[in-house]
């Protein structure tokens, strides 16, 4: 009796102090609007209810306001979409961080990488990658991106003439085999598992995975993970992907391959394993992070101006004037960086579809001290904050009440200088903007260019019809099918 006396009084006095330490976090929840939630779960539930859509954050500005404090688990949660807001927490030196939750998940499926990395390992990481992100060493791949794109031209001519079809799954292949190339080298061709699909298949199962180990971390519980087989998905995907990349790594560190014949990341990288400045493991994992990070953005991001532009057919139509004038003959035409500069309305298209649908709707970080926001509150060490991006890019306080509607004109060079700078960030801002983003853009309106130039998209799928949902990169609940014919 006495014993099980003294249990309950030890079990009080350990919630108590699990409650006093956690006692900045109940402070802070006073003062900030928002929803608890179920005890211990928090929204994790609903989130799961509403199949991850990301009206729930909708439902929750409407509510709350812009800025709100919610819990997924016992772990507070700011999310905002305040472009102010954001500023404060993108110069903070305390918000450089993603949370602890979203750093296990990715680098349990990714290896350790600039997706994950922290504070000194992140900086160091970041200058020894940079230069291989400049503007002159992106421009070295444009040959490499017209060849892929003149037979992604090429096979989209299978599809004229056969009604509406799903065309994401091409342009996932599309994408994904420049993102092996252009981090690996050419040699990725020889690979059986590249060859047959089987990576690209192993890469979209850890893009589902992340996710749901950051919604429900006890997934990645050794034991819990093999009850639920979300660890033998995990496994199953990672060695593939590990195999790949290892196997490649090895036949140029031991020298039974000869450096690609087309500029690859690898050779720069690489250099950095042979002087000391990368270990093994490092390359491992950063070559995973950047063919995961790669890949699925592009095709997202390609397939979406397109559902957009088969939508709204005239804005289609003044592209495609401007193409005509920049390329006034279809077919597999070389597309230059020159070239590429002189198409303003795909650029506008792009932008906007970018604002709309974001590939990645949402970015979280973690605070490492306590920081005070222009608003007056103050957020302690230990928050989690999500910054909405998918919500910031149609915030009526910023884009006009016409914020959720297609509207290419937002980025017209006047409309740009207007506005407030941290209400449009695709790439994130600040310190850890996305260090491929000019070859991102590039890549895409590359693409854009021959696909536009030679063929027009429609679409019975309405605008309104589009449900969003949250991923590691944005995912569409129904994908629209678009009908591809030739231009004449």
């Amino acid at each position: 009796m006495l014993t099980l006396q003294f249990l309950e009084a030890l079990a009080i006095i350990l919630w108590m102090y699990f409650l006093w330490r956690r006692r900045r976090f109940y402070i802070m929840m006073l003062q900030l609007p928002g929803p608890m939630g179920l005890p211990f779960v928090g929204l994790a539930f609903d989130y799961i209810r509403l199949k991850r859509k990301i009206r729930l954050r909708t439902i929750l500005f409407k509510m709350y306001g812009k800025t709100v404090l919610t819990w997924i688990g016992i772990t507070p949660v700011l999310v905002t979409c305040e472009p102010k807001i954001l500023e404060d927490i993108f110069m903070s030196p305390h918000c450089n961080n993603r949370s602890s939750v979203v750093d296990k998940a990715i680098s349990s499926c990714l290896g350790l990488g600039l997706l994950t990395l922290k504070d000194n390992h992140w900086n160091e990481r970041r200058k020894l990658l940079s230069p291989s992100f400049k503007n002159n060493a992106v421009l070295r791949f444009v040959p490499v991106l017209n060849i892929e794109s003149n037979y992604l031209v090429t096979l989209l001519g299978e599809f004229v003439d056969r009604g509406e079809l799903n065309l994401l799954p091409e342009l996932n292949k599309w994408s994904f085999k420049i993102a092996a190339q252009i981090t690996m080298g050419d040699e990725v061709r020889n690979q059986a598992n590249y060859k047959n699909g089987n990576l690209l298949e192993s890469y979209k199962a850890l893009n589902n995975l992340i996710p749901i180990g950051v919604v429900m971390p006890w997934l990645r519980n050794k034991y819990l993970g093999k009850l639920f087989s979300y660890e033998k998905r995990r496994i199953e995907a990672t060695t593939q992907s590990n195999a790949f990349i290892r196997d490649i790594i090895d036949k140029r560190l031991s020298g039974s391959t000869k450096t690609s014949s087309e500029p690859a990341l690898i050779d720069r990288i690489l250099h950095l394993v042979r002087i000391g400045d990368l270990s093994y493991d490092d390359v491992m994992g950063e070559f995973s992070n950047i063919i995961f990070a790669a890949s699925d953005t592009l095709s997202i991001t390609v397939n979406n101006v397109l559902i957009l532009l088969a939508m709204f057919p005239d804005y289609q139509d003044k592209v495609f004037e401007e193409l005509t004038e920049v390329f006034p003959s279809g077919g597999a035409f070389e597309v230059s960086q020159a070239s590429l500069e002189k198409l303003v309305q795909l650029d506008q298209v792009l932008h906007e579809t970018m604002r709309l649908i974001p590939a990645v709707p949402l970015l979280i970080r973690q605070t490492s001290q306590d920081i005070q926001l222009s608003n007056g509150y103050k957020i302690p060490e230990g928050v989690t904050i999500m910054i909405d991006i998918f919500h910031t890019h149609r915030n009526t306080d910023t884009w006009g009440p016409q914020a959720n509607a297609f509207n290419p004109d937002n980025f017209l060079p006047e409309n740009k200088r207007a506005r407030q700078p941290y209400a449009y960030l695709p790439f994130s801002k600040g310190k850890k903007t996305c260090l491929g983003w000019k070859l991102s853009l590039i890549s895409a309106k590359l693409a854009l260019a021959k696909i536009l130039r030679n063929y027009v998209l429609s679409t019975t799928f309405l605008y309104k019809d589009l449900q969003f949902i949250d991923n590691t990169t944005m995912k569409l609940g129904v994908q629209p099918s678009l009908a591809v014919n030739r231009r004449v």
